[in-house]
C-alpha cells in the first residue's frame, strides 16, 4: 500500500497565494507555511472530540427518592 503524503509547492508569493485560493475553492485543505511555501494536505484534519461528562459525577436523584 502506498503511503499518503502532503504536496509541497514552492514559488513566488503571488503564485502561492493564487494557488491557495484555488485549492480552497476546490475544497482541499492547504496552508501557507512560509512566504513562498504552500502545503496541500493529503487528508483532512481530525475533528476535535467533545468532552463527555463522567456519569458518576452528575448529581443524582437519590435525595429525592429518600424523602418520598
Amino acid at each position: 500500500m502506498a503511503s499518503v503524503k502532503n504536496y509541497h509547492v514552492y514559488g513566488s508569493v503571488d503564485f502561492i497565494n493564487r494557488l491557495k485560493e484555488e485549492y480552497d475553492w476546490l475544497g482541499r485543505y492547504s496552508k501557507i507555511d512560509k512566504p513562498g511555501h504552500l502545503v496541500v494536505f493529503a487528508l483532512p484534519p481530525k475533528k476535535a472530540k467533545e468532552k463527555v461528562e463522567d456519569k458518576r459525577r452528575r448529581p443524582s436523584n437519590r435525595e429525592d427518592r429518600k424523602s418520598g
